[in-house]
């Protein structure tokens, strides 16, 4: 079984993608600005926040993660992943 992608939004208003693999649903960056805009997204592609595994952020840019993606990973218990270098400031 493949890995399947699919991006959701792209740009400086916010970046989202879904990576689907072996019945593991990861996102790749969550920089939308709502709560509301990311439960939007994720319904598109028949998915919701409890479906997710965990968040990896690609770097600390408000429209790759902000305030929102953490509050809902925070509320849904899901993991953030990153690379320590982005702690380094």
């Amino acid at each position: 079984m493949g890995f399947h992608v699919t991006p959701l939004r792209s740009g400086s208003s916010g970046n989202l993608t879904l990576v689907e693999h072996a019945g593991t649903v990861l996102l790749v960056d969550a920089g939308l600005p709502s709560q509301r805009g990311l439960v939007a997204a994720l319904s598109e592609a028949d998915r919701a926040w409890d479906d997710v595994d965990a968040l990896l952020v690609s770097h600390l840019h408000g429209d790759h993660v902000n305030g929102s993606a953490v509050a809902c990973c925070a509320r849904f218990e899901i993991p953030i992943h990153l690379h320590r270098k982005n702690l380094d400031g």
